[in-house]
């Protein structure tokens, strides 16, 4: 008699997914995305954004199913690795708009090892002023105008320009003094 997967280690759903169970998936699925989930939500801030990484990262784990080479172990690391790096991924891409990337590229070193320049500017950005990291988010993550970002805040909109253009300032000299 199979046992349920509900009671099966991350290991054996492997197995049984790799196979092509779908249930195993979805166990895996249930067991799993509910702490991606909200590791990706406190990073991007968002949670429409953090639902469609980690509906990717499953996704990708399903396709790939037949050649990943995991122990049930090693799951918990590979999905909270592969998380990270697409909010990551989501934050440089955003970003991207507003800073001199050339003054940031060398951020990654660090005595120990290197750290992905977009993990630095992340912190760089929640270090802002909570009013100007709001503005900042407003702006590049969630892709308001400036006007709708001074109607939401109730601010003016030459002061919401104000704080944007302070912030890639602060940002940019920021990373010309880290690199």
């Amino acid at each position: 008699m199979k046992k349920s997967p509900d009671r099966l280690t991350d290991a054996q759903l492997l197995a049984r997914m790799a196979d092509g169970d779908r249930q195993a998936f979805e166990c895996l699925y249930r067991r799993h995305a509910p702490r991606v989930l909200g590791f990706a939500r406190g990073m991007l801030k968002d949670h429409a954004r953090a639902e469609d990484v980690v509906q990717d990262l499953f996704l990708k784990l399903y396709l790939s199913r037949r050649n990943i080479k995991l122990s049930g172990d090693s799951l918990d690391a590979y999905l909270y690795r592969a998380a990270r790096n697409a909010v990551l991924n989501i934050l440089r891409s955003k970003w991207t708009g507003i800073l001199d990337l050339d003054a940031c590229r060398d951020m990654a070193m660090e005595e120990k090892g290197t750290t992905d320049a977009a993990e630095r500017l992340a912190a760089a950005i929640s270090s802002l002023s909570p009013r100007r990291n709001e503005i900042v988010r407003l702006k590049y993550v969630e892709d308001l105008s400036s006007k709708d970002i001074a109607l939401r805040l109730n601010l003016s909109v030459r002061t919401v320009e104000k704080h944007l253009q302070l912030a890639r300032e602060d940002l940019n000299e920021r990373c010309r003094k880290l690199s």
